[in-house]
């Protein structure tokens, strides 16, 4: 049953050890809390996070050896969504109960927010099925809280007289899948600088091959700078190499070689050339030696 999956439960935002428990357990320490969440939601500014930092909270989405990600011992199958500052607490929990994924909704901590706790399919791929729920509730104009993505997310135990349970939550299968980046196809030079003629000749070969020069951040942005060596002329041949990478984004390619090109740096136009015989890349010097 949903409610009796294992999670980590701690004592205290500050507890790093945690224990073993369930959902159920869980939603239960916050029924034994009841009185001081009753107060807590009379307070509000610095005297309202103090006492929320001294509640029982739970990782929801597993179980931990040590809190993080790294510390993930076995999901549990349930992400634990946030919606804050909900004009309408009651409607939205209604709205939630009506999702055969959702096994719970009721009111966060403070109480002016609501969480929900949905099951789902594939537990392996947690990041693509949150951000596929974030797009359906986004759709139906519900804002989930970004940081609920995190698999290690701290859930600060709450009550609702009026929460909804549903203990036959169907696993929601719903993974979201980002569209490939289309590989920037590079141009040929026909000009006379001969730098930038090798520089093109590999970027061909870079495109024709799919070749990924970025290993990392780190190599990406030195491959930034080496091309912003030909000035405005390196950024059509910046966008082809990074294109080729999974993660290109044109706008963050753009902005990133605008400031490579503002930065001074001692890495140079070589380094590109250097970087790309490693991959077996390189131009025909013959095509020069006769000019």
């Amino acid at each position: 049953m949903i409610f009796d999956r294992e999670i980590s439960i701690y004592s205290n935002v500050s507890d790093t050890k945690g224990s073993v428990g369930t959902l159920r357990d869980f939603l239960n320490i916050g029924q034994q809390n009841k009185d001081y969440i009753d107060r807590l939601r009379q307070t509000s500014g610095d005297e309202r996070k103090e006492m929320k930092l001294k509640l029982p909270c739970a990782t929801i989405s597993g179980l931990f050896g040590k809190r993080g990600k790294q510390g993930l011992i076995r999901h549990s199958g349930l992400i634990a969504l946030d919606m804050d500052d909900v004009s309408d607490c009651a409607e939205l929990i209604d709205k939630l109960a009506d999702m055969d994924m959702v096994a719970y909704a009721g009111r966060s901590v403070g109480g002016n927010g609501v969480f929900a706790i949905v099951s789902i399919a594939y537990p392996e791929k947690h990041v693509q099925q949150w951000e596929s729920l974030r797009r359906y509730f986004d759709s139906l104009g519900i804002t989930v809280d970004p940081q609920t993505k995190d698999v290690a997310r701290l859930r600060i135990c709450s009550y609702d007289p009026e929460a909804r349970v549903r203990f036959d939550a169907v696993p929601y299968k719903g993974v979201y899948t980002p569209p490939k980046p289309k590989p920037v196809t590079a141009l040929r030079y026909y000009g006379s600088d001969e730098t930038e003629a090798r520089v093109s000749e590999c970027c061909q070969q870079i495109a024709a091959y799919h070749t990924d020069l970025t290993n990392d951040y780190a190599d990406w942005l030195r491959l930034g700078f080496a091309l912003a060596e030909l000035g405005e002329a390196g950024r059509g041949y910046f966008h082809t190499v990074s294109s080729q990478n999974q993660k290109y984004d044109r706008e963050k390619c753009d902005r990133k070689f605008s400031e490579c090109l503002r930065t001074a740096s001692r890495c140079g136009i070589g380094y590109f050339f250097n970087r790309c015989k490693e991959y077996g890349i390189t131009y025909k010097t013959e095509r020069y030696e006769s000019e």
